[in-house]
Protein backbone atom coordinates (compact mmCIF):
# COMPACT_ATOMS: atom_id res chain seq x y z
CA UNK A 1 0.00 0.00 0.00
CA UNK A 2 1.77 3.37 -0.99
CA UNK A 3 1.43 6.34 1.27
CA UNK A 4 -0.57 9.13 0.48
CA UNK A 5 1.91 10.64 -2.27
CA UNK A 6 2.31 7.05 -4.29
CA UNK A 7 5.68 6.47 -2.33
CA UNK A 8 6.08 2.93 -1.34
CA UNK A 9 9.01 0.10 -0.52
CA UNK A 10 9.17 -3.18 -1.18
CA UNK A 11 12.07 -6.04 -0.81
CA UNK A 12 12.59 -9.03 -2.78
CA UNK A 13 13.90 -11.86 -2.57
CA UNK A 14 17.86 -11.73 -4.59
CA UNK A 15 17.73 -15.83 -5.67
CA UNK A 16 15.70 -14.62 -8.27
CA UNK A 17 17.48 -12.71 -11.28
CA UNK A 18 14.27 -10.47 -12.59
CA UNK A 19 11.05 -10.03 -11.03
CA UNK A 20 7.84 -8.58 -12.42
CA UNK A 21 6.09 -6.09 -9.76
CA UNK A 22 1.77 -5.13 -10.62
CA UNK A 23 0.27 -1.88 -9.62
CA UNK A 24 -3.40 -1.63 -9.37
CA UNK A 25 -5.43 0.29 -8.05
CA UNK A 26 -9.53 1.74 -8.55
CA UNK A 27 -10.44 3.20 -12.03
CA UNK A 28 -6.81 2.86 -13.16
CA UNK A 29 -5.41 0.37 -15.97
CA UNK A 30 -3.29 -2.26 -14.27
CA UNK A 31 0.43 -1.77 -14.55
CA UNK A 32 3.45 -4.49 -14.59
CA UNK A 33 6.67 -3.29 -14.74
CA UNK A 34 10.15 -5.80 -14.62
CA UNK A 35 12.85 -5.27 -12.16
CA UNK A 36 15.87 -6.40 -10.90
CA UNK A 37 15.69 -7.21 -7.36
CA UNK A 38 19.67 -8.24 -6.65
CA UNK A 39 20.27 -4.41 -5.51
CA UNK A 40 18.65 -1.59 -4.31
CA UNK A 41 16.78 0.33 -7.08
CA UNK A 42 14.19 3.65 -7.44
CA UNK A 43 11.74 3.44 -9.96
CA UNK A 44 9.04 5.59 -10.97
CA UNK A 45 6.07 3.94 -12.07
CA UNK A 46 3.25 6.02 -14.43
CA UNK A 47 -0.44 4.44 -14.29
CA UNK A 48 -3.22 5.14 -16.70
CA UNK A 49 -6.65 6.17 -15.53
CA UNK A 50 -9.33 4.16 -17.02
CA UNK A 51 -10.92 5.25 -20.57
CA UNK A 52 -14.84 6.78 -19.64
CA UNK A 53 -16.91 6.74 -21.63
CA UNK A 54 -19.21 10.20 -22.65
CA UNK A 55 -23.04 9.77 -21.40
CA UNK A 56 -24.97 8.40 -24.57
CA UNK A 57 -27.93 11.10 -25.42
CA UNK A 58 -30.80 9.72 -27.22
CA UNK A 59 -32.44 11.85 -29.78
CA UNK A 60 -35.95 10.52 -31.29
CA UNK A 61 -38.84 11.54 -33.24
CA UNK A 62 -41.80 11.63 -31.19
CA UNK A 63 -44.76 9.10 -32.42
CA UNK A 64 -47.48 10.65 -34.12
CA UNK A 65 -45.83 14.33 -34.51
CA UNK A 66 -43.72 16.14 -36.74
CA UNK A 67 -40.26 14.60 -37.60
CA UNK A 68 -38.62 17.99 -36.45
CA UNK A 69 -40.28 17.45 -32.90
CA UNK A 70 -37.21 15.95 -31.15
CA UNK A 71 -37.40 14.32 -27.53
CA UNK A 72 -33.98 14.52 -25.66
CA UNK A 73 -33.75 11.07 -23.29
CA UNK A 74 -31.02 10.81 -20.60
CA UNK A 75 -28.73 7.96 -20.31
CA UNK A 76 -29.89 5.50 -17.51
CA UNK A 77 -26.29 4.41 -16.33
CA UNK A 78 -24.34 7.27 -15.32
CA UNK A 79 -21.60 5.05 -14.54
CA UNK A 80 -18.56 6.89 -15.89
CA UNK A 81 -15.72 3.29 -15.80
CA UNK A 82 -17.07 1.09 -17.47
CA UNK A 83 -14.99 -1.81 -16.15
CA UNK A 84 -17.07 -0.93 -12.34
CA UNK A 85 -20.04 -3.06 -12.01
CA UNK A 86 -22.26 -3.62 -9.30
CA UNK A 87 -21.11 -7.19 -8.87
CA UNK A 88 -17.20 -5.79 -8.46
CA UNK A 89 -17.96 -3.86 -5.13
CA UNK A 90 -16.62 -5.21 -2.24
CA UNK A 91 -19.71 -6.27 0.00
CA UNK A 92 -17.60 -7.65 2.72
CA UNK A 93 -15.73 -4.20 3.42
CA UNK A 94 -19.00 -2.18 3.02
CA UNK A 95 -20.74 -4.02 5.51
CA UNK A 96 -21.43 -2.75 9.19
CA UNK A 97 -19.74 -6.14 10.04
CA UNK A 98 -16.48 -5.02 7.70
CA UNK A 99 -16.48 -1.55 8.47
CA UNK A 100 -16.30 -2.33 12.42
CA UNK A 101 -13.72 -5.06 12.31
CA UNK A 102 -11.60 -3.83 9.72
CA UNK A 103 -9.66 -1.16 9.05
CA UNK A 104 -9.24 1.40 6.16
CA UNK A 105 -6.36 0.55 4.75
CA UNK A 106 -7.37 -3.23 4.14
CA UNK A 107 -10.52 -1.60 2.94
CA UNK A 108 -8.86 0.19 0.07
CA UNK A 109 -6.80 -2.66 -0.85
CA UNK A 110 -9.09 -5.09 -1.27
CA UNK A 111 -10.60 -2.82 -3.39
CA UNK A 112 -7.39 -2.34 -5.42
CA UNK A 113 -6.56 -6.13 -5.68
CA UNK A 114 -10.20 -7.25 -6.33
CA UNK A 115 -8.95 -8.41 -9.46
CA UNK A 116 -6.15 -10.64 -7.91
CA UNK A 117 -6.80 -14.23 -6.43
CA UNK A 118 -4.13 -16.82 -4.71
CA UNK A 119 -4.68 -20.35 -3.48
CA UNK A 120 -2.66 -21.81 -0.31
CA UNK A 121 -2.59 -24.60 1.77
CA UNK A 122 -2.72 -23.03 4.83
CA UNK A 123 -2.35 -19.65 6.84
CA UNK A 124 -2.57 -18.41 10.25
CA UNK A 125 -3.62 -15.07 11.64
CA UNK A 126 -3.64 -13.36 15.29
CA UNK A 127 -6.17 -10.71 13.90
CA UNK A 128 -6.91 -9.42 10.56
CA UNK A 129 -3.80 -8.02 9.31
CA UNK A 130 -1.22 -10.04 11.51
CA UNK A 131 -1.24 -12.84 9.23
CA UNK A 132 1.37 -15.77 7.88
CA UNK A 133 0.14 -14.32 4.40
CA UNK A 134 0.80 -10.59 5.45
CA UNK A 135 -1.44 -7.36 4.39
CA UNK A 136 -2.00 -9.69 1.22
CA UNK A 137 -4.07 -12.69 3.52
CA UNK A 138 -7.55 -10.86 1.88
CA UNK A 139 -6.31 -12.04 -1.48
CA UNK A 140 -5.84 -15.98 -0.65
CA UNK A 141 -7.98 -18.69 -0.53
CA UNK A 142 -6.59 -21.28 2.08
CA UNK A 143 -7.42 -24.90 2.79
CA UNK A 144 -6.79 -24.87 6.28
CA UNK A 145 -6.80 -21.27 8.09
CA UNK A 146 -6.69 -20.70 11.93
CA UNK A 147 -7.40 -16.94 13.47
CA UNK A 148 -6.63 -17.13 17.35
CA UNK A 149 -8.46 -13.88 17.58
CA UNK A 150 -9.86 -13.26 14.14
CA UNK A 151 -9.16 -13.82 10.58
CA UNK A 152 -9.87 -12.18 7.25
CA UNK A 153 -9.10 -14.45 4.62
CA UNK A 154 -10.37 -14.40 0.34
CA UNK A 155 -12.34 -17.80 1.44
CA UNK A 156 -11.88 -21.26 2.90
CA UNK A 157 -11.94 -24.36 0.60
CA UNK A 158 -11.29 -26.84 3.56
CA UNK A 159 -11.74 -26.16 7.87
CA UNK A 160 -11.36 -22.64 9.08
CA UNK A 161 -11.43 -22.20 12.72
CA UNK A 162 -11.91 -19.21 14.67
CA UNK A 163 -11.06 -17.80 18.35
CA UNK A 164 -13.41 -15.02 18.12
CA UNK A 165 -14.45 -14.12 14.35
CA UNK A 166 -13.84 -15.64 10.54
CA UNK A 167 -14.26 -12.83 7.65
CA UNK A 168 -14.27 -14.50 4.44
CA UNK A 169 -14.62 -12.23 1.10
CA UNK A 170 -15.83 -14.89 -1.42
CA UNK A 171 -16.64 -18.65 -0.62
CA UNK A 172 -16.38 -21.08 2.25
CA UNK A 173 -16.24 -24.80 1.65
CA UNK A 174 -16.74 -27.87 4.24
CA UNK A 175 -16.44 -26.38 7.45
CA UNK A 176 -16.17 -22.87 9.61
CA UNK A 177 -16.56 -22.37 13.08
CA UNK A 178 -16.22 -19.37 15.23
CA UNK A 179 -16.26 -18.41 18.89
CA UNK A 180 -18.52 -15.47 18.24
CA UNK A 181 -18.73 -14.09 14.31
CA UNK A 182 -18.61 -15.70 10.81
CA UNK A 183 -19.14 -13.38 7.83
CA UNK A 184 -18.86 -15.03 4.60
CA UNK A 185 -18.99 -12.50 1.27
CA UNK A 186 -19.66 -15.52 -0.95
CA UNK A 187 -21.54 -18.61 -0.36
CA UNK A 188 -21.19 -21.30 2.44
CA UNK A 189 -20.92 -25.42 1.25
CA UNK A 190 -20.84 -27.28 4.08
CA UNK A 191 -21.31 -26.53 8.12
CA UNK A 192 -20.71 -23.08 9.40
CA UNK A 193 -21.07 -22.57 13.30
CA UNK A 194 -20.76 -19.70 15.60
CA UNK A 195 -21.64 -18.72 18.76
CA UNK A 196 -23.15 -15.82 18.24
CA UNK A 197 -23.55 -14.88 14.73
CA UNK A 198 -23.31 -16.00 10.72
CA UNK A 199 -23.80 -13.67 8.36
CA UNK A 200 -23.57 -14.77 4.65
CA UNK A 201 -24.21 -12.47 1.71
CA UNK A 202 -24.57 -15.32 -0.93
CA UNK A 203 -26.20 -19.19 -0.47
CA UNK A 204 -25.83 -21.57 2.11
CA UNK A 205 -26.03 -25.39 1.43
CA UNK A 206 -26.14 -28.08 4.40
CA UNK A 207 -25.81 -27.17 7.58
CA UNK A 208 -25.65 -23.34 9.36
CA UNK A 209 -26.00 -22.63 13.73
CA UNK A 210 -25.63 -20.22 15.46
CA UNK A 211 -26.05 -19.44 19.74
CA UNK A 212 -27.95 -15.90 18.99
CA UNK A 213 -28.83 -15.30 15.11
CA UNK A 214 -28.31 -16.14 11.32
CA UNK A 215 -28.45 -13.98 8.44
CA UNK A 216 -28.31 -15.23 4.82
CA UNK A 217 -29.21 -12.81 2.19
CA UNK A 218 -29.75 -15.87 -0.93
CA UNK A 219 -31.09 -19.59 -0.37
CA UNK A 220 -30.83 -22.14 2.08
CA UNK A 221 -30.51 -25.35 1.22
CA UNK A 222 -30.47 -28.20 4.88
CA UNK A 223 -30.73 -26.93 8.19
CA UNK A 224 -30.71 -23.27 10.25
CA UNK A 225 -30.28 -23.60 13.29
CA UNK A 226 -30.16 -20.52 15.89
CA UNK A 227 -30.69 -19.83 19.59
CA UNK A 228 -32.55 -16.63 18.32
CA UNK A 229 -33.03 -15.53 15.51
CA UNK A 230 -32.79 -16.90 11.72
CA UNK A 231 -33.55 -14.74 8.36
CA UNK A 232 -33.24 -15.59 4.95
CA UNK A 233 -33.65 -13.10 1.73
CA UNK A 234 -35.00 -15.67 -0.46
CA UNK A 235 -35.59 -19.43 -0.31
CA UNK A 236 -35.47 -22.01 2.30
CA UNK A 237 -35.25 -25.59 1.50
CA UNK A 238 -35.12 -27.82 4.71
CA UNK A 239 -35.54 -26.77 8.12
CA UNK A 240 -35.42 -23.21 10.17
CA UNK A 241 -35.30 -23.49 13.74
CA UNK A 242 -35.05 -20.62 16.31
CA UNK A 243 -35.19 -20.04 19.86
CA UNK A 244 -37.60 -17.22 18.92
CA UNK A 245 -38.10 -16.30 15.12
CA UNK A 246 -37.71 -17.33 11.37
CA UNK A 247 -38.35 -15.22 8.69
CA UNK A 248 -37.94 -15.97 5.11
CA UNK A 249 -38.51 -13.16 2.33
CA UNK A 250 -39.15 -16.16 -0.54
CA UNK A 251 -40.63 -19.61 -0.11
CA UNK A 252 -39.90 -22.51 1.93
CA UNK A 253 -40.20 -26.17 2.05
CA UNK A 254 -39.65 -28.34 4.75
CA UNK A 255 -40.03 -27.41 8.46
CA UNK A 256 -40.24 -24.13 9.96
CA UNK A 257 -40.18 -24.60 14.10
CA UNK A 258 -39.80 -21.76 16.63
CA UNK A 259 -41.01 -20.65 20.60
CA UNK A 260 -42.61 -17.17 19.26
CA UNK A 261 -42.95 -16.27 15.64
CA UNK A 262 -42.31 -17.60 11.89
CA UNK A 263 -42.86 -14.94 9.26
CA UNK A 264 -42.71 -16.49 4.87
CA UNK A 265 -43.56 -13.63 2.50
CA UNK A 266 -43.24 -16.38 0.01
CA UNK A 267 -45.38 -19.25 -0.40
CA UNK A 268 -44.98 -22.54 1.80
CA UNK A 269 -44.71 -26.16 1.88
CA UNK A 270 -44.58 -28.41 4.89
CA UNK A 271 -45.04 -28.05 8.26
CA UNK A 272 -45.11 -24.87 10.62
CA UNK A 273 -45.01 -24.65 13.44
CA UNK A 274 -44.44 -21.95 16.66
CA UNK A 275 -45.16 -21.43 20.33
CA UNK A 276 -47.06 -18.08 18.98
CA UNK A 277 -48.12 -17.41 15.99
CA UNK A 278 -47.23 -18.11 12.52
CA UNK A 279 -47.71 -16.23 9.06
CA UNK A 280 -47.73 -17.17 5.38
CA UNK A 281 -47.94 -14.48 2.78
CA UNK A 282 -48.53 -16.82 -0.32
CA UNK A 283 -49.90 -20.42 -1.05
CA UNK A 284 -49.53 -23.12 2.07
CA UNK A 285 -49.57 -26.37 1.62
CA UNK A 286 -48.93 -28.83 4.47
CA UNK A 287 -49.79 -28.59 8.57
CA UNK A 288 -49.95 -25.08 10.45
CA UNK A 289 -49.52 -25.34 14.15
CA UNK A 290 -49.88 -22.30 17.10
CA UNK A 291 -50.95 -21.87 20.38
CA UNK A 292 -52.15 -18.35 19.36
CA UNK A 293 -52.66 -17.89 15.90
CA UNK A 294 -52.33 -19.06 12.32
CA UNK A 295 -52.78 -16.84 9.49
CA UNK A 296 -52.31 -17.64 5.08
CA UNK A 297 -52.85 -14.69 3.09
CA UNK A 298 -53.48 -16.70 0.27
CA UNK A 299 -54.83 -20.37 0.45
CA UNK A 300 -54.36 -23.21 2.53
CA UNK A 301 -54.35 -26.36 1.16
CA UNK A 302 -53.86 -28.82 4.26
CA UNK A 303 -54.19 -28.26 8.30
CA UNK A 304 -54.40 -25.13 10.16
CA UNK A 305 -54.51 -25.66 14.21
CA UNK A 306 -54.52 -23.51 16.69
CA UNK A 307 -56.03 -22.63 19.85
CA UNK A 308 -57.25 -19.02 19.45
CA UNK A 309 -57.97 -18.19 15.22
CA UNK A 310 -56.97 -19.56 11.94
CA UNK A 311 -57.44 -16.72 9.64
CA UNK A 312 -57.14 -17.76 5.57
CA UNK A 313 -57.55 -14.69 3.30
CA UNK A 314 -58.46 -17.11 0.58
CA UNK A 315 -59.67 -20.88 -0.72
CA UNK A 316 -59.38 -23.27 2.55
CA UNK A 317 -59.06 -26.98 0.86
CA UNK A 318 -58.48 -28.85 4.47
CA UNK A 319 -58.60 -28.35 7.98
CA UNK A 320 -59.19 -25.50 10.36
CA UNK A 321 -59.55 -26.88 14.00
CA UNK A 322 -59.40 -23.92 16.94
CA UNK A 323 -61.24 -23.61 20.31
CA UNK A 324 -62.30 -20.07 19.50
CA UNK A 325 -62.37 -19.25 15.51
CA UNK A 326 -61.84 -20.28 12.01
CA UNK A 327 -61.68 -17.63 9.08
CA UNK A 328 -62.17 -18.69 5.21
CA UNK A 329 -62.62 -15.57 3.89
CA UNK A 330 -63.41 -16.94 0.16
CA UNK A 331 -64.16 -20.69 0.04
CA UNK A 332 -63.97 -23.30 2.40
CA UNK A 333 -63.20 -27.03 1.01
CA UNK A 334 -63.29 -28.91 3.97
CA UNK A 335 -63.82 -28.90 7.58
CA UNK A 336 -63.66 -26.09 10.23
CA UNK A 337 -64.03 -26.61 14.12
CA UNK A 338 -64.29 -24.31 16.71
CA UNK A 339 -66.89 -22.04 18.77
CA UNK A 340 -66.93 -19.66 15.73
CA UNK A 341 -66.56 -20.31 12.30
CA UNK A 342 -66.64 -18.40 9.35
CA UNK A 343 -67.01 -19.35 5.14
CA UNK A 344 -67.62 -17.04 2.49
CA UNK A 345 -68.85 -19.80 0.60
CA UNK A 346 -68.87 -22.94 1.95
CA UNK A 347 -68.67 -26.39 0.21
CA UNK A 348 -67.27 -28.35 3.48
CA UNK A 349 -68.72 -28.90 7.01
CA UNK A 350 -68.57 -26.67 9.68
CA UNK A 351 -68.97 -27.48 13.73
CA UNK A 352 -69.17 -25.21 16.37
CA UNK A 353 -70.78 -22.50 18.48
CA UNK A 354 -71.67 -20.15 16.08
CA UNK A 355 -71.11 -21.12 12.28
CA UNK A 356 -71.57 -18.33 9.55
CA UNK A 357 -71.52 -18.30 5.55
CA UNK A 358 -72.41 -15.73 2.64
CA UNK A 359 -73.09 -18.89 0.82
CA UNK A 360 -73.53 -22.66 1.28
CA UNK A 361 -73.17 -25.90 -0.40
CA UNK A 362 -72.52 -27.96 2.73
CA UNK A 363 -73.51 -28.30 6.34
CA UNK A 364 -73.26 -27.01 9.28
CA UNK A 365 -73.96 -27.87 12.94
CA UNK A 366 -73.94 -25.70 15.57
CA UNK A 367 -76.01 -23.91 18.47
CA UNK A 368 -76.74 -20.53 15.81
CA UNK A 369 -75.92 -21.77 12.17
CA UNK A 370 -76.28 -18.44 10.05
CA UNK A 371 -76.25 -18.19 6.02
CA UNK A 372 -76.90 -14.87 4.65
CA UNK A 373 -77.75 -16.35 1.38
CA UNK A 374 -79.57 -19.74 2.96
CA UNK A 375 -82.46 -20.57 4.53
CA UNK A 376 -84.22 -18.69 6.96
CA UNK A 377 -87.65 -19.56 8.88
CA UNK A 378 -89.66 -18.96 11.88
CA UNK A 379 -92.17 -21.08 12.69
CA UNK A 380 -95.32 -20.82 14.63
CA UNK A 381 -96.31 -24.09 15.72
CA UNK A 382 -98.92 -26.65 18.41
CA UNK A 383 -98.26 -30.40 19.28
CA UNK A 384 -100.16 -32.89 21.69
CA UNK A 385 -97.60 -31.30 24.60
CA UNK A 386 -97.32 -27.81 24.34
CA UNK A 387 -99.63 -25.53 22.33
CA UNK A 388 -97.89 -22.85 21.92
CA UNK A 389 -94.12 -23.21 20.17
CA UNK A 390 -92.18 -20.96 18.44
CA UNK A 391 -88.65 -21.56 16.15
CA UNK A 392 -85.85 -20.05 14.22
CA UNK A 393 -84.36 -21.95 11.25
CA UNK A 394 -81.39 -21.22 9.43
CA UNK A 395 -78.68 -22.91 7.35
CA UNK A 396 -79.52 -24.38 4.08
CA UNK A 397 -81.72 -27.25 2.58
CA UNK A 398 -79.27 -30.16 3.06
CA UNK A 399 -79.07 -29.07 6.72
CA UNK A 400 -80.50 -26.31 9.08
CA UNK A 401 -80.85 -25.56 12.93
CA UNK A 402 -83.62 -25.37 14.98
CA UNK A 403 -83.71 -22.94 18.10
CA UNK A 404 -87.14 -23.16 19.88
CA UNK A 405 -89.00 -22.36 22.91
CA UNK A 406 -92.41 -24.09 23.56
CA UNK A 407 -94.99 -22.38 26.66
CA UNK A 408 -98.17 -23.83 27.75
CA UNK A 409 -100.79 -22.84 30.67
CA UNK A 410 -103.64 -24.76 31.47
CA UNK A 411 -106.47 -23.91 34.58
CA UNK A 412 -107.96 -26.54 36.43
CA UNK A 413 -110.56 -24.30 38.91
CA UNK A 414 -108.40 -21.42 40.66
CA UNK A 415 -104.88 -23.64 40.15
CA UNK A 416 -102.65 -23.25 37.07
CA UNK A 417 -100.33 -25.84 35.65
CA UNK A 418 -97.34 -24.54 33.52
CA UNK A 419 -94.78 -26.10 31.63
CA UNK A 420 -91.90 -24.23 29.76
CA UNK A 421 -88.85 -25.31 27.32
CA UNK A 422 -86.09 -24.70 25.42
CA UNK A 423 -84.63 -26.65 22.37
CA UNK A 424 -82.38 -27.12 19.64
CA UNK A 425 -82.64 -29.49 16.82
CA UNK A 426 -81.54 -30.09 12.91
CA UNK A 427 -83.52 -30.93 10.11
CA UNK A 428 -83.35 -31.58 6.13
CA UNK A 429 -86.01 -29.97 3.39
CA UNK A 430 -86.42 -32.50 0.38
CA UNK A 431 -88.01 -30.48 -2.06
CA UNK A 432 -90.88 -31.67 -4.09
CA UNK A 433 -91.35 -29.22 -6.65
CA UNK A 434 -92.60 -25.57 -6.75
CA UNK A 435 -95.87 -25.92 -4.44
CA UNK A 436 -94.66 -29.34 -1.97
CA UNK A 437 -91.78 -30.43 0.47
CA UNK A 438 -90.98 -32.91 3.43
CA UNK A 439 -89.20 -31.74 6.26
CA UNK A 440 -87.80 -34.51 8.88
CA UNK A 441 -86.42 -33.01 11.87
CA UNK A 442 -85.23 -34.09 15.14
CA UNK A 443 -85.19 -31.55 18.28
CA UNK A 444 -84.23 -32.34 21.86
CA UNK A 445 -85.89 -30.12 24.83
CA UNK A 446 -85.80 -29.33 28.29
CA UNK A 447 -88.67 -28.57 30.07
CA UNK A 448 -88.96 -26.57 33.30
CA UNK A 449 -91.60 -27.98 35.49
CA UNK A 450 -90.70 -25.68 38.90
CA UNK A 451 -87.38 -27.54 39.62
CA UNK A 452 -84.32 -26.77 38.08
CA UNK A 453 -82.64 -29.50 40.00
CA UNK A 454 -85.05 -31.91 38.10
CA UNK A 455 -83.94 -33.83 34.54
CA UNK A 456 -86.96 -32.87 31.91
CA UNK A 457 -85.77 -34.01 29.02
CA UNK A 458 -87.80 -34.75 25.64
CA UNK A 459 -86.80 -35.40 22.39
CA UNK A 460 -89.05 -35.54 19.25
CA UNK A 461 -88.40 -36.92 15.45
CA UNK A 462 -90.91 -35.08 13.32
CA UNK A 463 -92.01 -35.55 9.89
CA UNK A 464 -93.53 -32.23 8.39
CA UNK A 465 -95.40 -31.74 5.40
CA UNK A 466 -95.34 -28.39 3.65
CA UNK A 467 -97.61 -26.87 1.20
CA UNK A 468 -96.13 -23.63 0.09
CA UNK A 469 -98.17 -20.80 -0.62
CA UNK A 470 -95.44 -18.53 -2.79
CA UNK A 471 -91.54 -18.09 -1.82
CA UNK A 472 -92.42 -16.58 2.10
CA UNK A 473 -95.24 -18.51 3.46
CA UNK A 474 -96.03 -22.85 3.96
CA UNK A 475 -98.61 -24.45 6.27
CA UNK A 476 -97.51 -27.68 7.74
CA UNK A 477 -98.38 -30.72 9.52
CA UNK A 478 -97.49 -34.55 10.22
CA UNK A 479 -96.80 -37.30 12.77
CA UNK A 480 -94.16 -37.19 15.36
CA UNK A 481 -92.68 -39.15 17.68
CA UNK A 482 -91.27 -38.65 21.29
CA UNK A 483 -89.15 -40.23 24.25
CA UNK A 484 -89.31 -38.53 27.77
CA UNK A 485 -87.11 -38.65 30.62
CA UNK A 486 -87.81 -37.37 33.75
CA UNK A 487 -86.32 -38.13 37.23
CA UNK A 488 -88.84 -35.29 38.73
CA UNK A 489 -90.83 -37.07 41.63
CA UNK A 490 -92.07 -33.94 43.31
CA UNK A 491 -95.09 -31.86 42.16
CA UNK A 492 -94.39 -27.83 42.70
CA UNK A 493 -97.09 -25.60 42.99
CA UNK A 494 -98.55 -24.01 39.78
CA UNK A 495 -96.12 -26.46 38.01
CA UNK A 496 -98.30 -29.99 38.06
CA UNK A 497 -98.75 -30.71 34.66
CA UNK A 498 -98.85 -34.07 33.54
CA UNK A 499 -96.62 -34.81 30.01
CA UNK A 500 -98.31 -35.50 27.77
CA UNK A 501 -101.87 -34.96 29.02
CA UNK A 502 -103.54 -37.17 30.90
CA UNK A 503 -105.48 -39.86 29.26
CA UNK A 504 -102.68 -39.86 26.36
CA UNK A 505 -101.42 -43.28 25.52
CA UNK A 506 -97.62 -43.85 26.15
CA UNK A 507 -95.41 -46.56 26.91
CA UNK A 508 -92.51 -47.62 29.00
CA UNK A 509 -88.78 -47.42 26.96
CA UNK A 510 -85.81 -49.60 28.49
CA UNK A 511 -87.10 -47.95 32.25
CA UNK A 512 -89.21 -46.99 33.89
CA UNK A 513 -88.15 -43.29 33.85
CA UNK A 514 -88.53 -43.36 30.09
CA UNK A 515 -91.73 -43.40 27.97
CA UNK A 516 -92.56 -42.96 24.69
CA UNK A 517 -95.60 -41.93 22.99
CA UNK A 518 -96.93 -41.05 18.83
CA UNK A 519 -97.46 -37.45 18.65
CA UNK A 520 -98.35 -34.71 16.37
CA UNK A 521 -97.24 -31.39 15.03
CA UNK A 522 -98.78 -28.75 12.80
CA UNK A 523 -98.46 -25.17 12.16
CA UNK A 524 -97.00 -22.11 9.84
CA UNK A 525 -93.80 -20.88 8.42
CA UNK A 526 -92.40 -17.70 7.49
CA UNK A 527 -89.78 -16.25 5.08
Amino acid sequence: MSDEKGYFKIRLKSRYSTATLTISRELFEDTTVVIKPKFDQQVTIVMTPLETSDPLVTISPVENELPDTIVVKPPSDTLTAQSITKEEINRVEKSRWGQFLLSAKQNIQSINLKKFMADRTFQVSLTPGLSTHGKLSAQVVNSLSVNVIGGYTAGVNGVELGGAFNINKTDVKYVQAAGLLNFTGGSVKGVQLAGMHNHVLGNVDIVQASGIANFVKGNVTGAQLAGVYNHVSKDVKGLQASGIANFVKGNVTGAQISSIYNHVAGSFTGVQASNVSNFVYGKFVGVQLSNIYNVCYDSVFGVQATNIVNFAHKQVSGVQLSVIGNFANRELNGAQIGLFNYAKKLRGFQLGLINVADTSDGYSIGLINIVFKGYHKITFSTNETMRFNAAFKTGNSKLYSILLMGFDQKKTGEDSANVFSLGYGLGHEFSLGKWFSINPEFTSQYLYLGNYNSTNVMNKLHLQFHVKFGKYFSIFGGPSFTTYYSDQTKTNAGWNYSIPSKGYHTFELWSHDVKGWIGWNAGISLF
